[in-house]
């Protein structure tokens, strides 16, 4: 990570420690750099005060968190130029009682103040928290209008600045912005905001300390920066509102379109994919389009989805030997559902063979009694009719009825209508 600064940005006598330690960031040396922030923060300067406050608050003083320290320098922030970055901060630990008494209304009194003055994160914060009515927040209606404001100020930032003070725009360099600012779908997921400790804190158990070191970084440039402001996804997240139709939101496709469009248009892979899903009752072809870009940006949902698309024939010809490699890829991911319904899909390919693979009943048999395993009532079924007619084992007609049996007895009305069929020729 670097920062891009003229020395003209640095008039005065604070700002020139500023800029020293803004060069020790660029050096990586987050120490030293700490060091000279704490001095600039003795002139009242602004992004030294909020960037100390920052660096207590995440640990970069010897990788021990200060948030006593952190809280007095984000005070001071507040007191000398009631910076909004201090007031989200401040609020978010009232919020979650760290370092201050939990005081969820002294806490949303901070954030609001941080929102009116145009910090998207205490913007989207209140958009979520009014839409789930959490922290005493109770009326849904407020939600819709500060997640526009969110939307609205993420559109008003270019450049990438960090938005530290009034008077001071650093830039983040654009050759090291990207790996810097994407974060791990298992700290912030689409819809669930965590508060900044948690962030913070997110990494704190990882075997190696040099990654935890460098999560942490990132969590901290994610949350200072413009890109980011906390919420990456936010704008595929304003559009699934809108797509959905949830409390406080009217269903808007043009608006959820619109909002796909804004975060695909800036390499967001679960946009790309809500595109697919925007497309896929009417346009397959663009819907298996929008799949397989977010699958090349590493979105795994997309997986399944052009999977199924090979097996269906649903926007691209059927192919098989494509759609096994995209379920198995899919399987072998984590966090996955539904793996039922996969192995069941799998199985039926090779039971029927072509388009790319060879007729394979054993192959077929396996991906069955898989399905089966996970109670998947369509496995149980396939199973009955490959008993029923031999199809990769010895013909046997009493495994068939007790496999239509358990299919039927897990509403599968297929297996029900063989089941019937059984019984009248007994």
């Amino acid at each position: 990570m670097k920062i891009l600064y003229e020395k003209s940005d640095f008039p005065e006598p604070g700002y020139q420690d500023l800029q020293k330690g803004v060069e020790c960031i660029n050096k990586d040396d987050y120490i030293t750099a700490l060091k000279y922030f704490k001095k600039s923060a003795t002139y009242d300067n602004e992004p030294a005060l909020v960037l100390t406050a920052s660096f207590y608050y995440y640990g970069f003083n010897n990788n021990k968190r200060d948030t006593k320290k952190a809280l007095n320098y984000y005070t001071k922030a507040i007191r000398t130029w009631e910076n909004p970055l201090a007031q989200f901060m401040v609020g978010m630990m009232y919020i979650e009682g760290e370092c201050l008494k939990k005081d969820e209304k002294n806490g949303t009194k901070w954030i609001k103040l941080a929102a009116n003055r145009g910090w998207s994160d205490a913007q989207a914060w209140l958009g979520y928290n009014y839409q789930y009515k959490l922290n005493k927040l109770t009326d849904d209606k407020e939600s819709e209008a500060w997640y526009l404001k969110a939307f609205e100020s993420k559109k008003a930032k270019n450049n990438s600045p960090l938005i530290l003070c009034t008077d001071l725009q650093l830039q983040l360099d654009k050759l090291t912005e990207t790996p810097e600012l994407i974060h791990s779908h298992d700290v912030l997921n689409m819809g669930y905001y965590h508060t900044p400790s948690k962030l913070a804190l997110a990494y704190i158990s990882n075997e190696s300390e040099k990654s935890r070191k460098d999560q942490l970084k990132k969590m901290f440039w994610y949350s200072v920066s413009g890109t980011g402001n906390l919420y990456h996804h936010f704008q595929a997240y304003l559009g699934t509102l809108y797509f959905v139709g949830v409390s406080g939101f009217e269903k808007k496709n043009d608006r959820a379109l619109e909002c796909f469009k804004e975060a695909a248009d800036i390499g967001d892979n679960k946009a790309m994919y809500c595109l697919g899903c925007f497309y896929e009752p009417t346009k397959k072809i663009e819907a298996f389009k929008w799949f397989s870009k977010s699958k090349e940006y590493g979105n795994t949902e997309s997986l399944l989805k052009m999977a199924e698309a090979y097996y269906h024939g649903r926007g691209a010809e059927i192919n098989y030997k494509e759609s096994i490699s995209l379920f198995e890829t899919y399987l072998r991911c984590q966090n996955i559902y539904n793996n039922g319904s996969i192995y069941n899909m799998i199985g039926q390919m090779y039971a029927n063979g072509g388009y790319g693979i060879r007729q394979n009943y054993t192959m077929a048999m396996k991906q069955f009694n898989l399905a089966a395993e996970l109670s998947f009532k369509k496995g149980f079924t396939n199973l009955g009719l490959m008993y029923a007619k031999g199809y990769g084992v010895k013909k046997d007609h009493k495994k068939a009825y007790e496999y239509y049996k358990k299919g039927a007895e897990k509403k599968c009305g297929v297996a029900k209508v063989l089941l019937e069929i059984m019984q009248k020729n007994i």
